[in-house]
């Protein structure tokens, strides 16, 4: 049962939850004779159980130990009924399945863990015509003159969180580095609306970010039957997630019924009601940008400040280069370096093949999953080489490669606010760095990678201490064209 926007705004949160529209149904995978890359030789449902135990509990160490016992490619069986999912990490492979054509390879329901928060009506769910045409529209909230205006705000935001941010004991800035990059994504998806239900929507949604903290959250719980949802939702952080998502969809439907009425909405509200979209797939692609890139980018961002922390060289270097002219050149090639090492995401979409689709000699059957390992590329020593050393000054020699550097994916796929996210990393980085002194201090407040989590999280706590001169012109200065330049050379 699928409800209009009023009985959407009413309905509680779990008959809301109930009532999306029917997930694509999957293919049906190849049988056991298939011709697939080698990997766990065992029967699938108990490979399935092997790669599960191994992905959710020692995600990194488990894909190298596969690449060094396999090879690669190589096949993993994954979910319930067990899938074949091939995973890639030569830049030769990872460009045929960026450009293969858009009928052959689908991602299908690749994002289906991550549907509790973005529906299913949006982009990340579209393909062929339909995605290309619905991309060219979400595009525009996130480039040219919105990328300007937006990159303007955000330095305000920044300036205005990091003072803020704890001084003298150390913290975990996981919590802090995540509010101010909501903030940044509401920006792009509202523009400057003051209306304080954005603010509000600011304050529910980073309380339901937190249910990414419970292990529940990688369940597809939507494709379940009703019976077991509302089993599930007796379990409090599901119960508080499920009422959290109601009130954000209700202020976004507010918010959408509102700029309908007086036309005046801004940012990327007002570019998809200038499509005359229905009002829930209005919601649903604004929820998958916020929660998308915020999660990705904060990853990025306290990697980046934990990274700082440790390397006083780094930190040295880049004070000195933008005190002279703005040159953002090295803190380009940090971010790119550090995104390389620790890629917030470690794997990009799975691509399903929809048609007998031929790769290195191989011919991949209907129903395959095919996955660029972005981890494994980014640590394959033919293409980087001691790829365990983390050396910006790689991305000095040579820009990052279309089909070797891939944290925001690539293709027809590639991640949208891909520039949003490098420059409000850069932007944050740069603030701290003008700001304060870092030290990493104490015992590590996690792993490298929650087993829960999708994205890549620190370890260390981080302590800041005012910088004897903060420096000023490094805070206000835009970059100089040089270094925007430099950027725009990098794919």
């Amino acid at each position: 049962m699928q409800l209009d926007d009023r009985q959407r705004r009413t309905r509680g949160p779990l008959a809301s939850y109930l009532s999306q529209p029917e997930p694509p149904p999957n293919l049906k995978p190849p049988g056991r004779g298939a011709d697939l890359p080698p990997g766990p030789r065992m029967p699938h449902l108990a490979s399935t159980v092997y790669t599960a135990i191994g992905f959710w509990s020692r995600r990194m160490p488990f894909f190298e130990q596969c690449r060094a016992r396999y090879g690669t490619p190589f096949t993993l069986w994954m979910r319930f009924p067990p899938v074949p999912l091939v995973w890639f990490d030569d830049p030769e492979h990872v460009k045929a399945i960026f450009q293969a054509p858009a009928d052959v390879l689908h991602v299908g329901n690749g994002s289906l863990e991550l549907e509790h928060f973005f529906g299913r009506t949006g982009l990340a769910f579209m393909e062929e015509d339909e995605h290309l045409t619905r991309r060219k529209v979400v595009n525009r909230s996130a480039h040219g003159e919105e990328l300007q205006r937006v990159n303007v705000a955000m330095r305000e935001i920044v300036a205005r969180e990091v003072a803020a941010w704890p001084r003298e004991t150390p913290f975990d800035v996981w919590p802090f580095a995540r509010r101010l990059v909501l903030q940044a994504v509401l920006q792009v998806s509202f523009g400057d609306d003051p209306d304080e239900r954005i603010r509000e929507l600011l304050d529910v949604l980073e309380r339901m970010m937190a249910f990414n903290e419970h292990f529940i959250s990688i369940l597809a719980t939507q494709e379940m039957p009703s019976p077991v949802v509302r089993a599930l939702a007796l379990y409090p952080p599901f119960r508080r997630f499920l009422a959290l998502r109601a009130r954000a969809d209700r202020l976004i439907y507010d918010l959408i019924a509102d700029g309908r009425r007086s036309g005046e909405a801004r940012g990327m509200l007002g570019i998809l009601l200038a499509e005359q979209l229905p009002a829930v797939e209005i919601r649903d692609e604004i929820m998958t940008f916020v929660l998308a890139g915020s999660a990705t980018t904060t990853s990025g961002t306290c990697w980046g400040i934990e990274r700082l922390a440790r390397d006083r060289d780094a930190r040295e270097r880049i004070r000195a280069e933008i005190a002279v002219d703005g040159d953002e050149t090295y803190l380009t090639a940090f971010v790119c370096e550090l995104l390389r090492c620790k890629p917030p995401l470690p794997a990009a979409i799975p691509r399903t093949v929809m048609k007998p689709f031929e790769l290195d000699g191989r011919v991949y059957p209907v129903g395959t999953r095919l996955v660029v390992g972005t981890y494994l590329l980014h640590h394959n020593p033919a293409v980087y080489p001691d790829p365990y050393a983390f050396r910006p000054e790689r991305f000095l020699e040579r820009p990052p490669g279309l089909f070797s550097w891939t944290p925001f994916g690539g293709g027809r796929r590639k991640c949208l606010g891909k520039a949003v996210a490098e420059s409000e990393i850069r932007t944050i980085l740069r603030e701290v760095l003008a700001r304060y002194e870092l030290d990493v201090v104490g015992e590590p407040v996690g792993v490298p990678s929650a087993p829960h989590l999708a994205v890549l999280k620190p370890v260390r706590r981080v302590r800041l201490a005012p910088a004897a001169q903060p420096d000023r012109a490094m805070q206000a200065r835009e970059p100089t064209a040089a270094a925007a330049a430099s950027r725009r050379s990098s794919p």
